[in-house]
């Protein structure tokens, strides 16, 4: 979960990664960023 992050100008209060490799999220860490292909679903 990201607390505030955004995405140009979008603010995304939290986000959980789900990733079949076992990638283990860091909470803590706000700006760290990784440039690929991402999906946004809202509810």
């Amino acid at each position: 979960n990201v607390v505030i992050w955004s995405i140009k100008s979008f603010p995304v209060r939290y986000m959980k990664i789900i990733e079949k490799s076992g990638y283990q999220a860091l909470p803590w860490v706000r700006y760290i960023t990784q440039s690929g292909d991402y999906q946004l679903r809202t509810s």
